[in-house]
């Protein structure tokens, strides 16, 4: 059983959330599963420290805002789990930036509700 007990601190490219688990592992999964739920990959690391990625790059850096791209960095420890925007949708234009930052909101309230 998962249960997020609150922000430890946020930023406006980043958050970092407590949760009450029986083991990292299991936070570990409920992260991951979330992002593969939502069309996600894991690109490099592992489930407990690990870039999360969606889209094409190059494609987003050649078409901008028609192609979407987002990437995410996460990293688990002791019941904490950091998120961190690595696409600032810049590419994109302001669409692009606004595009980012709603699919960042809307992976952290998935998260958090357990």
């Amino acid at each position: 059983m998962i249960k997020f007990i609150g922000k430890e601190e946020t930023g406006q490219s980043f958050h970092t959330f407590i949760f009450e688990c029986e083991s990292v592992q299991s936070l570990a999964n409920h992260v991951s599963e979330t992002f593969i739920k939502r069309g996600y990959k894991l690109k490099d690391g592992n489930s407990f420290d690990g870039s999360y990625e969606k889209g094409d790059r190059i494609l987003r850096l050649l078409f901008g805002a028609f192609v979407k791209y987002f990437k995410f960095k996460i990293k688990i420890e002791n019941n904490k789990l950091h998120i961190h925007k690595e696409s600032s949708g810049m590419s994109g234009g302001l669409i692009g930036m606004n595009q980012v930052n709603k699919e960042f909101n809307a992976i952290v309230k998935e998260l958090t509700i357990t």
